[in-house]
């Protein structure tokens, strides 16, 4: 399947964990869609300049999406709207939101081989992972060598997306959103 060509595709995430996963499993799931394609962590700016950086984007007819954890939040909804509160020209049919957490997304692919080689129990729905509970995996694992980013690069290397999308809702929703053209 072809799909014409648009020219930039941006990417706003919360840290370098989520850059990490979008830049090493997202963006080449889409290259072949976007001229360019940019993983911008937005925790790390200010809200005005996100603010200016989106009105510029959408005035140059370019995409993006805007990617957060749910956290604590009751429901999508509400979480959109407090988004929206802080970036008040967002648009929010752009916003993805994890369930619960990125951490899930990195573990939704893992077999039951590997995961047993890494010495984590496999995962069946990852939705409910949260961080305390994927930092005990981590420490637990046979493959953490004192390393987060170690720990999860190891993750990325076996990640697949046809897997992933069983096992995570969220990350379902962001693939079937890149696959219909609806970023």
């Amino acid at each position: 399947m072809t799909f014409p060509q648009k020219s930039k595709l941006f990417f706003f995430v919360e840290g370098p964990d989520d850059k990490r996963f979008f830049d090493l499993i997202i963006c080449p799931l889409v290259k072949v869609k976007y001229n360019q394609i940019r993983t911008i962590e937005y925790s790390q700016l200010p809200k005005k300049v996100i603010c200016k950086l989106l009105d510029v984007i959408k005035r140059e007819g370019n995409e993006y999406i805007f990617v957060r954890d749910i956290d604590n939040y009751p429901c999508i909804t509400r979480i959109k709207e407090k988004i929206q509160e802080s970036y008040h020209t967002i648009d929010t049919n752009r916003i993805i939101i994890v369930v619960k957490k990125m951490e899930g997304w990195y573990l939704a692919s893992i077999s039951t081989e590997l995961a047993q080689s890494f010495g984590i129990p496999k995962q069946s729905r990852t939705e409910t992972l949260d961080k305390a509970e994927f930092e005990r995996l981590m420490l637990g694992s046979k493959i953490y060598d004192n390393s987060r980013v170690s720990f999860l690069n190891m993750l990325l290397k076996t990640f697949s997306p046809e897997i992933a999308i069983n096992h995570n809702t969220s990350f379902n929703y962001l693939i079937t959103r890149i696959k219909t053209c609806s970023v």
